[in-house]
């Protein structure tokens, strides 16, 4: 990185005007995690051409870096002020908005991003994201399934989407999505915590297959104690009883 770096500073050195030097020394500098610095560089490239829109949303995700949030979505709508087809900027928007439980913006963004790009994965994920979160179900499988269909190396879709099922109690739909989450990311926890539930299915399905997959999830930290506990639930079931 430090040799392109060297390159573009050259550049500029040469041509103070050329807007793109700036932007992609902020993005060296964005990924080296000089955000502060990065945000100079990409305000400098707007400043020379301000109808960059792709600037504008690099300079929103340097923003969200720095829990800049309105600076972040000022920025974010000014790329679809320039460029109203750019997905990718609703999407960030999307995502501060989620963030911040603000689920009506949130809504209306990716409305837009779908909208604008009808094969928008992000855009119908992070609206599963969002039914999940309203527990409304049947939407949120809706999305999930286009989220899913769309980019079917989507690893935190296709939990969600099993998180959904076994939420409905469609245990075998969640098994489905489980496993294809656990073959695209053998280590994720949380595969193979609602693979767990989706085998056991409130005490209708397999015991062996619950324990090994949740034996299997406390491999991930995150869901070590999780995964623990619903191995208890099975194993000492009059523990749980009211």
């Amino acid at each position: 990185m430090e040799s392109a770096l060297s390159s573009y500073e050259r550049v500029l050195e040469v041509d103070k005007t050329f807007y793109q030097a700036y932007h992609q020394i902020g993005m060296i500098k964005s990924k080296m995690g000089d955000k502060d610095e990065s945000i100079q560089f990409f305000e400098k490239a707007l400043a020379v051409n301000p109808q960059f829109y792709k600037g504008y949303y690099a300079l929103g995700l340097a923003k969200t870096g720095l829990n800049d949030d309105e600076g972040a979505i000022a920025a974010l709508q000014s790329a679809v002020d320039i460029h109203p087809g750019y997905d990718k900027a609703y999407g960030a928007m999307s995502d501060i908005y989620i963030r911040l439980n603000n689920y009506e913006k949130a809504k209306q963004v990716l409305n837009m991003s779908i909208t604008v790009n009808p094969n928008y994965a992000k855009g119908y994920a992070n609206m599963g994201m969002i039914f999940i979160e309203e527990q409304d179900w049947k939407q949120a499988i809706s999305n999930l399934v286009m989220a899913t269909t769309l980019n079917d190396r989507d690893v935190k879709s296709f939990i969600e989407l099993a998180r959904t099922y076994n939420a409905t109690e469609n245990c075998s739909e969640a098994k489905k999505a489980a496993r294809k989450s656990t073959e695209l990311k053998n280590r994720s926890g949380g595969g193979w915590f609602e693979l767990g539930v989706a085998e056991w299915c409130n005490g209708k399905g397999n015991k062996t297959g619950a324990l090994n997959a949740f034996e299997k999830a406390r491999n991930d930290r995150a869901w070590r104690k999780m995964a623990e506990h619903e191995m208890d639930k099975i194993k000492n079931p009059q523990k749980y009883e009211n």
